[in-house]
């Protein structure tokens, strides 16, 4: 019979107190136990010998242990339909999926442990600790703050990478808007505002980082996204770190996990249908993610009447007209007129570049001006 290192200890100080070889009291001290357990340890060593210090447990099988049948099944799902899922989520997809024929789901304990005797998943391994960057407390207020920011990913297998612009609301950690696009563009960003202020109101300040679309780098000062946002009265900060924009770098890092898991579940296979998802997506996640501000009276504000939206997010930019009324822009030549007929020539043009890709053109007196394309500059390689 053989015992482990506990239960041959226990034999041996028995056995020695039993031969006069121990004190009571030195022998309830080496064991750990107290007098009236020893007590019952040697009644029933005397009555049944060895036998008596296993455990009555020992080699029954327990009422609640997970059927093979179940432990297969778990596997098979792991490495087929729920390949690369993170654990959490797996186990989330097990509850919500009432397909698979479960009587009960096993404990997250239990799965993660047959996943790991699998050799399915890793042991969590610590990290080497990192310079620490204390978080910044919320806003109390939703509305107050908007955090946004562009994730360049392969977001659908076996496609080339493209970018999800998405905002994130300070206070409750709510995806408020999120857009996909093939690059990260000023456009994709007014979207996203676009979509905040239809649904929710205009919010206060917009924080992003030092990207050329939100005023940094060469830009530094002035953008169209500060412009557009100096317009609708919202303050832009740039962040100087990631750190200090934590919670949406954080959020990315949860949507390249989760989202792209959900979507390779789905069978998406393109930009325009990965966007049509997105809003079933954002509503699952605020409802599992988002936490109630500190003080629930929102601070958005109405958009004023007279706002309009598609002209106030639109890329601007300034030419000069030359001699005979042309101007060259993006690698074109056009010939601009006015109704009255006056003389252009010097004059500065405001260039409006819209997001359906419309053109138009107008004086710094807001004037509209008549143009046709001149002559194409641009080469053909």
């Amino acid at each position: 019979m053989n015992f482990k290192t506990k239960q041959q200890i226990r034999i041996d100080i028995i056995s020695q107190y039993l031969n006069g070889e121990l004190r009571s009291e030195d022998a309830c001290c080496a064991l750990e136990i107290g007098e009236r357990q020893f007590r019952r340890l040697v009644k029933g060593f005397r009555e049944q010998g060895v036998a008596s210090l296993i455990h009555g447990n020992k080699g029954r099988i327990p009422h609640n242990k997970t059927s093979m049948k179940v432990s297969n099944k778990i596997i098979q799902l792991y490495l087929g339909r729920y390949n690369g899922l993170n654990l959490v989520h797996f186990i989330e997809k097990l509850r919500e999926n009432n397909s698979h024929e479960f009587d009960s789901i096993p404990t997250y304990t239990t799965i993660r442990n047959l996943l790991l005797q699998e050799g399915l998943i890793i042991p969590y391994q610590k990290k080497a600790k990192r310079k620490s960057h204390p978080r910044r407390k919320r806003y109390e207020k939703e509305g107050l703050m908007v955090q946004i920011d562009g994730s360049p990913h392969r977001w659908i297998h076996d496609c080339s990478p493209f970018c999800l612009t998405a905002a994130i609301d300070d206070a409750t950690g709510k995806i408020l808007a999120a857009k996909f696009t093939p690059t990260e563009t000023t456009f994709a960003a007014m979207d996203v505002v676009e979509q905040i202020i239809n649904k929710y109101g205009v919010f206060q300040m917009l924080y992003s980082d030092k990207a050329g679309i939100y005023g940094g780098g060469k830009r530094q000062g002035f953008t169209n996204m500060n412009r557009a946002m100096n317009e609708l009265g919202i303050i832009s900060i740039q962040a100087n770190s990631p750190q200090a924009k934590g919670r949406i770098e954080r959020l990315f890092k949860t949507l390249q996990d989760r989202l792209c898991s959900e979507i390779r579940l789905r069978g998406i296979k393109n930009i325009e249908a990965a966007n049509r998802y997105l809003e079933e997506f954002i509503t699952a996640y605020n409802l599992k993610f988002s936490v109630s501000a500190k003080d629930q009276r929102p601070a958005y504000r109405k958009l004023e009447e007279l706002i309009d939206l598609n002209e106030v997010l639109t890329i601007r930019d300034h030419r000069k007209i030359g001699e005979g009324e042309i101007l060259s822009f993006e690698g074109h030549k056009y010939l601009v007129s006015r109704e009255n007929g006056h003389s252009l020539i010097g004059k500065t043009v405001e260039i409006r570049r819209y997001r359906d890709g419309k053109l138009e053109m107008f004086l710094l007196n807001g004037v509209k001006l008549a143009y046709e394309c001149f002559e194409d500059l641009k080469r053909v390689a």
